[in-house]
């Protein structure tokens, strides 16, 4: 067919074809803007949701992790937040709990009750059967080592006993030694098993206290 036929057809037919265009146009924008106000219903009641403590973290991952309209908009990005919020809440409800008792172990010593699946299973062992060796040094040597660890200053009179464990940890450092984690446990345990006995005397209390306030800086590293 000859162009110069077909150019005035197509000049005729112009306002009509911009008109079913635009319409289509309207339409996907519509369905667009369906979604994307679907996604923002969606997300505010997830907030809500958060902010009740009445959720499952994982199925609200889960379900914004399907949702690509909304991506960029604020109230997604204030749920990134409130999440991130929310999972360090728990966290630090978890460890303040954990801490709380590791810092009452002495409580347990000889215990028989099985209940406390938040202590390390090797410390719970020792617990029920300590060795009490009685050695009043090995104490103050985990007691000083510990608050090293945790980078709290030991009292002066302990300056010589720094003195040789921070020389000591230095060296195991060097040498590819413990992880940090399996060293408090490990020193945890030593301090168990050279107590006296299970009624814990005045010096031993005095130790305690110094690693309980340790225990309290070291929640993320406890076993």
């Amino acid at each position: 067919m000859n162009i110069k036929i077909l150019d005035p057809l197509v000049k005729k037919n112009e306002g009509l074809l911009w008109k079913k265009l635009n319409e289509a146009a309207d339409r996907f924008y519509e369905a667009e803007k369906t979604l994307i106000n679907d996604e923002l219903i969606l997300i505010s009641d997830l907030n809500e949701q958060l902010k009740k403590n009445d959720c499952s973290i994982k199925d609200i991952k889960e379900k914004i992790s399907e949702l690509n309209k909304s991506r960029k908009s604020p109230e997604f990005l204030k749920l990134q937040k409130a999440i991130k919020s929310f999972e360090n809440k728990k966290i630090n409800e978890i460890n303040a709990a954990k801490i709380n008792v590791y810092q009452d172990l002495l409580d347990l010593l000889e215990t028989s009750d099985e209940k406390h699946s938040t202590i390390h299973k090797e410390i719970f062992k020792t617990l029920k059967q300590p060795l009490y060796n009685a050695d009043a040094n090995k104490l103050l040597e985990c007691t000083v080592q510990l608050e090293l660890i945790a980078k709290i200053e030991p009292p002066a009179a302990d300056k010589i006993i720094k003195q040789k464990l921070s020389l000591e940890m230095l060296q195991n450092k060097f040498s590819g030694g413990k992880n940090e984690e399996d060293e408090i446990k490990g020193l945890l345990i030593d301090f168990i098993n050279n107590l006296q006995s299970n009624k814990i005397n005045t010096n031993e209390k005095k130790l305690w206290k110094r690693i309980s306030e340790v225990l309290s800086k070291l929640a993320n590293q406890l076993p």
